[in-house]
């Protein structure tokens, strides 16, 4: 894969979803091939939605709940789209994903080149599709990384077929920085990636003194420091090393080694 940036940045999808569409049918983007960077995956892709529509139909509602982890409204909503995945219009994943890491990117107000940028190094790491790019024309859908529906177990197909995908995608001379959460990290191969470095947001556990995610709040700077990496087209350890947030999370050397950057708040 080329690419314009001297880094390819790992983020999640959003669990929060634009229902909104205003493209093509997902089969037709299939068949055009048309804003489908990774279109060698489609079989693949194929083989999970069929089998996961053959589940559902098989499935009485509490199963259902349990394999797309929603309930209510919201199940119902996704039982449909799920069903008639191909047929769905689409929009691009960057505009279909609604959650607070990407209001906080907010992409929409970003610069042309801070959107090229974005749009070059950009994959995401994801439980339907597998990888994606940012303006791949995408369906709406509901499907976690973690999900287990009759042989399926998503979290190990895709570890499977994508292993030796990641070697072509990762060149030894470019920074892989990965913003994912545990579960999609799980699914990466970074065995070719001699230049990587995970991003985590941390706080001291005052029981413990030990160091703890922040959760949720995480979201929020992710998609800050997004925004501060992808002001330029080529970025080092020494840059992301000097970010800052105002509310407090700085680089912290004792607590970050080769591979992990920790941003400790003060």
């Amino acid at each position: 894969m080329t690419n314009k940036t001297n880094y390819t940045i790992l983020l999640p999808p959003s669990e929060g979803k634009n229902e909104n569409s205003n493209s093509d049918k997902y089969s037709i983007v299939k068949q055009n091939n048309l804003f489908n960077y990774f279109s060698d995956l489609d079989t693949l892709r194929y083989r999970i939605s069929s089998n996961l529509q053959d589940s559902i139909n098989k499935s009485d509602e509490l199963k259902t709940e349990k394999i797309l982890d929603l309930k209510g409204k919201n199940l119902q909503k996704a039982i449909n789209v799920t069903l008639n995945l191909e047929n769905e219009k689409t929009i691009s994943a960057i505009n279909r994903y609604s959650g607070v890491m990407f209001k906080s990117i907010n992409y929409s107000n970003m610069s042309d080149i801070q959107k090229e940028n974005f749009n070059n190094s950009v994959i995401f790491i994801d439980g339907m599709f597998g990888l994606l790019k940012p303006q791949d024309l995408i369906p709406d859908y509901k499907l976690k990384i973690t999900s287990k529906f009759g042989k399926f177990n998503i979290t190990k197909f895709w570890k499977e077929y994508l292993y030796s995908k990641f070697n072509d995608l990762f060149s030894q001379t470019q920074l892989v920085i990965d913003i994912l959460p545990g579960a999609h990290r799980k699914v990466v191969n970074f065995s070719n990636a001699q230049n990587y470095v995970e991003i985590m947001f941390a706080k001291i556990d005052e029981k413990t003194n030990k160091l703890k995610n922040v959760g949720h709040e995480s979201k929020v700077l992710k998609g800050e420091i997004i925004n501060f990496i992808t002001q330029s087209d080529t970025i080092s350890l020494d840059n992301l090393k000097t970010w800052k947030h105002s509310s407090g999370y700085s680089y912290s050397p004792e607590n970050s080694n080769k591979h992990l950057l920790v941003y400790l708040k003060n």
